[in-house]
């Protein structure tokens, strides 16, 4: 993935990734390194970051996080209009 533009953004970022359930440690975030990364280049985050498990590496999700996911997406698309009025 390209570096986006650096500069001040008035756009917003939000950032999500999967952990897999399976794995007893795992080495990082990808969500919060893509917060790093957006910060850097002049961008403000839109909302926390998530994580959303999955069974396996192919997936399914775990239990209830089709529905975690939703609720973040509403929380998130709620706090988008606010700030666009």
């Amino acid at each position: 993935m390209a570096a986006p533009p650096a500069g001040h953004h008035t756009a917003k970022i939000a950032r999500f990734d999967t952990k897999i359930e399976s794995m007893r440690y795992a080495p990082g975030s990808a969500a919060r390194g893509a917060a790093k990364a957006g910060h850097h280049h002049g961008y403000e985050s839109a909302a926390k970051a998530e994580s959303s498990n999955v069974r396996e590496v192919d997936g399914p999700l775990g239990v209830g996080e089709v529905d975690r996911a939703r609720a973040w997406a509403r929380q998130l698309a709620a706090s988008m209009t606010r700030a666009a009025s």
